[in-house]
C-alpha cells in the first residue's frame, strides 16, 4: 500500500515510525525538510518529498500539521486535496476547528477522496507505544480499509459517526475539560497555600497542623 505521510513533529515522528514498523514504506514531508530528511536517513523504509503534494500521490495519505493555518496552507493551498487520487483516503490527524473539517470534507468529495478525521488523545511518548486513543469519524467503507493502519498507531479508535468534523467536536470538547481540569488543580493548590498561611499565621495554629502542611509540601 503506498501511504504519504505529512507533518513530523513530535507526534508525527512517533506515528510515522509505528507505520513503517508495521512493514509499510512512507513518503514523508515536513515544512522542516531537514527534519524529513533525518527521519528518512534513520529509516530505510521512508522516502522524504520535497513538496507536500508529492507525498499524496498514494493510496493513504495521514496527515498530522498543527493547527488550522498549518492545514489550511498545506492541504488547500499547498496543493495536497487537488494531488490525491480518485479513490484514495485521507486521514486527517490534526487538532483542527469544526469550519474547517466541513470545509474539507466537501473539497474532498468533490475530488473523489474519502476524507476521515481522526484525532488523537495522547502524549508524544504514547504516541512511540501506538498506544494512543483515535476519534474517528467519516465514511464507514473508508475507515474499515484503513483500519489496519490505526490499529498501529493506537489501542483503541472510536468511531464517532459519518460526519468527519463530529471526532474534530468531540477532540475540542475533551481539549476543554482537560484545561477545565488543570485549571481546577492550581486554583485547588492555591487556595490551600493560602489556607495553610492564613492558619499558621492565626491562634488557631497547631504543631500537628504545620505536620500535615509539611507532608503536603513535600509530596508535592
Amino acid at each position: 500500500m503506498a501511504i504519504g505521510f505529512l507533518g513530523l513533529g513530535a507526534m508525527g515522528r512517533a506515528m510515522a515510525a509505528n507505520l513503517l514498523g508495521g512493514g509499510h514504506a512512507l513518503r514523508v514531508w515536513n515544512r522542516d525538510a531537514a527534519k524529513a530528511d533525518a527521519f528518512a536517513h534513520d529509516h530505510a523504509q521512508a522516502t522524504a518529498v520535497s513538496t507536500p503534494a508529492q507525498a499524496a500521490h498514494g493510496q493513504v495519505l495521514f496527515s498530522m500539521l498543527a493547527d488550522d493555518v498549518a492545514a489550511r496552507q498545506v492541504l488547500i493551498d499547498g496543493g495536497v486535496i487537488d494531488a490525491l487520487p480518485a479513490g484514495s483516503v485521507h486521514i486527517n490527524m490534526a487538532t483542527i476547528s469544526v469550519a474547517l473539517a466541513r470545509e474539507l470534507t466537501v473539497l474532498h468529495a468533490e475530488r473523489g477522496v474519502a476524507y476521515l478525521a481522526v484525532p488523537v488523545l495522547g502524549r508524544p511518548d504514547v504516541a512511540a507505544r501506538g498506544q494512543l486513543n483515535l476519534l474517528a469519524a467519516g465514511d464507514a467503507l473508508a475507515l474499515a480499509r484503513v483500519q489496519p493502519l490505526l490499529d498501529l498507531l493506537g489501542q483503541r479508535t472510536w468511531h464517532l459517526g459519518a460526519e468527519p468534523a463530529q471526532a474534530n467536536a468531540a477532540k475540542l470538547a475533551a481539549n476543554l475539560c482537560i484545561a477545565s481540569a488543570i485549571g481546577t488543580m492550581a486554583e485547588g493548590a492555591a487556595l490551600r497555600a493560602e489556607l495553610d498561611a492564613a492558619i499558621a499565621s492565626g491562634e488557631g495554629d497547631s504543631a500537628v497542623r504545620a505536620e500535615v502542611a509539611a507532608r503536603r509540601a513535600g509530596q508535592g
